[in-house]
């Protein structure tokens, strides 16, 4: 007769491979705040900033404004591109975005911190990206959302414009435009 012991065992192996406890990972999906992480790195690549924002640095200073769990991803994902010149650190103040090229804006923040930030980083080389529906026309320049199960992107072009930042016809062509 079989123990016990085995048959627990025998379970959890079948519950773990039929994707009952991680079905994210078994069926090939990755979770929506890595992906949204890995556009982030794909959008610097498409990116110009203005030599005046370079502040005689190199360094790619990424901040998340408020709790998301995105940080931790976008850090998994610029530690996987083996990049030194990456800065990523969480902020609450606007203040701390001084020499940062991206602030990724959470849900989590409220409507007037993240009014305040929008007017301190308008018309500065900063890109602002949220994944909030309706950020992009709140002022957020780049917006990631999800349409039919695929994460797609908005642009502000008035706010990209005031911004100095170049980007990419590629990324402008597949991206939706929103004029304010």
């Amino acid at each position: 007769m079989l123990n016990n012991r085995y048959i627990k065992f025998v379970c959890l192996g079948i519950l773990l491979f039929s994707g009952t406890l991680f079905p994210s990972y078994t069926m090939g999906q990755a979770p929506e705040h890595l992906l949204k992480a890995g556009f982030i790195e794909k959008f610097t690549h498409f990116v110009e900033w203005p030599a005046s924002a370079q502040g005689g640095a190199e360094v790619m200073k990424i901040a998340v404004l408020g709790k998301s769990r995105i940080e931790p991803a976008i850090r998994e994902i610029f530690a996987k591109t083996k990049n030194p010149d990456v800065s990523i650190i969480n902020i609450t103040s606007v203040h701390e975005t001084e020499g940062c090229k991206i602030v990724f804006i959470s849900n989590s923040v409220s409507q007037e911190t993240l009014q305040e930030f929008l007017q301190y980083t308008k018309g500065k080389p900063v890109m602002t990206i949220s994944d909030t529906k309706g950020y992009c026309n709140k002022g957020v320049l780049l917006n990631m959302i999800v349409v039919d199960n695929y994460v797609r992107y908005e642009i502000n072009k008035g706010v990209l414009d005031a911004s100095g930042l170049k980007m990419s016809s590629l990324l402008l062509n597949s991206a939706i435009i929103i004029e304010k």
